[in-house]
């Protein structure tokens, strides 16, 4: 694969995070970089998901995404006070959510495939399940303040699946290099 056919294939990537999310989800940086603001229910933080590009990524299998998370304060930008244990229980759950992206990245690579769009929906489900049913309230917590009420679940569900289904079109349509050319052409 010739290093023109590498930055089509990279761009297309950063060219669907920008036309899948608004720019308060996820944006791009340096031409290489992916950026992805994680939304908690109930926690007063959210991890910022940083995907870099390597040289040689999507085609080399010794190149998968690097991968890192990042706890990020929600009050910053309302004014807020952070609750320190929100911190500790997203703080401890980071691992967790860099392995399981990371399991993802590297299935990538060895397919040699284009990842981002794998990594960030599998973020999108560490979220949704894995964060939201499996974390463990810190100990001076109850239990019940990761819960989350059936009504307020089923409309979040209802919500993200619209959403992925404009992601999952916009990939399969039009993240192959052949069909760009061709609506570029008409």
């Amino acid at each position: 694969m010739d290093e023109e056919e590498l930055r089509e294939r990279r761009a297309a990537e950063l060219e669907f995070v920008a036309a899948a999310y608004s720019p308060d989800e996820a944006w791009t940086s340096n031409f290489d970089k992916v950026h992805r603001r994680l939304l908690l229910d109930q926690e007063d933080v959210e991890v910022e998901l940083v995907l870099s590009m390597p040289p040689g990524y999507p085609v080399c299998e010794t190149a998968p995404l690097s991968i890192r998370a990042s706890l990020t304060n929600k009050s910053s930008r309302t004014s807020g006070r952070t609750n320190n244990s929100s911190s500790k229980r997203v703080g401890n759950a980071l691992p967790s959510l860099l392995e399981a992206c990371r399991t993802v990245a590297l299935h990538c690579a060895l397919e040699q495939v284009e990842a981002v769009f794998a990594v960030l929906t599998r973020a999108d489900e560490w979220v949704d399940q894995d964060f939201t049913q499996k974390c463990l309230p810190c100990d001076d917590e109850s239990p019940n303040t990761l819960g989350v009420s059936l009504p307020e679940r089923q409309t979040t569900v209802t919500t993200q699946m619209i959403v992925l289904g404009r992601r999952v079109i916009y990939s399969h349509h039009i993240i192959a290099s052949s069909k760009r050319r061709a609506l570029a052409e008409l």
